[in-house]
């Protein structure tokens, strides 16, 4: 090898290396990080907004509660059942499960700012047994994962 072409391959090189500092490695972000900006809400209404769910969440046994985990860039949701659930044919009890998972899956789509970046994949659903007098046996009976029920 001739020293000219030594030289140019040491400066292409350099030149990859200034162009990669230059430019830098940018990693994948998730679907959802454009709506995980501040806001224009007050904490006034965040409080009355909690307090108007948790009235209706007091109505109804079943409702699921939704956060948003961005170690997965998912959804994920709690069920509290009680043994009554359990005690039906296991066809109704997945059905159940499933229509639960599908009132999280519709409000997260319903509510989401541009109606549907939200599928069965960003969603995962946990039903947890509630042992009222023995809280320490409560434990998780089911999982809504990719769109299937899957039992535990």
């Amino acid at each position: 090898m001739t020293k000219t072409f030594r030289f140019l391959l040491v400066l292409i090189g350099v030149l990859l290396f200034a162009s990669g500092l230059f430019l830098g490695q940018q990693t994948k972000r998730s679907r959802f990080e454009k709506y995980l900006r501040p806001g224009s809400i007050t904490p006034m209404e965040i409080a009355v907004l909690k307090a108007n769910i948790e009235v209706v969440r007091s109505m109804i046994s079943d409702a699921p509660k939704i956060y948003y985990d961005s170690s997965c860039a998912c959804f994920l949701a709690r069920v509290t059942i009680t043994s009554d659930w359990t005690k039906e044919p296991i066809d109704k009890v997945r059905a159940r499960f499933m229509q639960v998972a599908g009132t999280a899956l519709f409000a997260l789509f319903a509510e989401s700012p541009d109606n549907g970046p939200i599928s069965e994949r960003d969603v995962k659903v946990t039903f947890i047994e509630l042992n009222g007098k023995n809280p320490e046996t409560s434990h998780v009976v089911a999982e809504y994962v990719n769109g299937n029920i899957i039992f535990k």
